[in-house]
């Protein structure tokens, strides 16, 4: 059983990272954790039940960021975006930037590489 200061504390650090699960999450359950990563499960016992909802792996930062930004490019009809397929163009810097961000790379230094065009 989860300790109601330990749900406490894993509401607190969602509420805290205004994480968009926090309505949606069970913080009483051991077995939940955070899907943004934010926290992790409590017991690992008895949490290998299959028909149990397991969150995803965090999605990199480079497919957050692209989630949001390529709808607004298509919308502006940005270079970056192909006109035919409507997705982002393996070859345009707005995919390089997203793989970089993906590997790890932190925002201020994919944007130094982007602006020297590398």
């Amino acid at each position: 059983m989860k300790p109601v200061q330990v749900a406490q504390i894993h509401r607190d650090i969602c509420r805290r990272e205004k994480c968009p699960h926090l309505e949606a999450l069970n913080f009483n359950d051991p077995c939940a954790a955070c899907p943004e990563g934010h926290w992790g499960r409590y017991e690992i016992a008895g949490c290998e039940d299959k028909n149990r909802v397991v969150p995803d792996e965090r999605t990199a930062l480079g497919d957050k960021i692209a989630a949001i930004a390529t709808p607004i490019a298509r919308a502006l009809k940005m270079p970056c975006i192909d006109p035919e397929t409507k997705t982002l163009r393996p070859d345009s810097g707005c995919a390089k930037m997203k793989a970089r961000l993906n590997d790890g790379m932190t925002i201020g230094e994919a944007l130094k590489k982007r602006l020297k065009g590398e």
